[in-house]
């Protein structure tokens, strides 16, 4: 943590934050701290003694620039609607036939991990290759 209001070079009357009940002592006891990371982003801090608060306590007021920056959106790939799969008897004929033929090559194959890339690979390519995708909430309402 850093201590922003000892930084800047201020005239005295800018610099205490607290007055004692008998008007003559003043002391900074009061100080605006900011992390590590962000101390490149103040530009002023200081003290306003004219502010009337109610209080014994002036309050540090620190100028701040602040870069904001633009969050892109995920990419959302589609997924697939396997509910054709139930319903439309041609799709699901022609994706039983396309995960037939690639599964024939595992057979072949003793170590388990590959097995696992085949048959993971075979699956999905096979319905993205086959199956729609599904339609967004946001299409359908458009």
């Amino acid at each position: 943590m850093r201590i922003t209001n000892t930084w800047f070079k201020q005239h005295p009357r800018r610099k205490w934050t607290w007055l004692s009940p008998d008007q003559k002592t003043r002391n900074q006891i009061d100080y605006r701290m900011i992390g590590e990371r962000f101390k490149n982003a103040i530009k002023q801090s200081k003290t306003y003694p004219g502010a009337d608060c109610g209080s014994d306590h002036n309050p540090v007021i620190a100028h701040m620039r602040v870069k904001l920056k633009k969050i892109q959106k995920a990419q959302h790939r589609l997924k697939p609607n396997l509910c054709v799969l139930r319903y439309n008897q041609e799709i699901r004929e022609k994706y039983t036939i396309a995960v037939q033929n690639k599964f024939e090559c595992l057979y072949e194959l003793q170590d388990i991990e590959e097995k696992w890339d085949v048959f993971k690979s075979a699956l999905n390519e096979s319905v993205n290759e086959l199956v729609p995708a599904r339609q967004n909430k946001e299409m359908k309402n458009k």
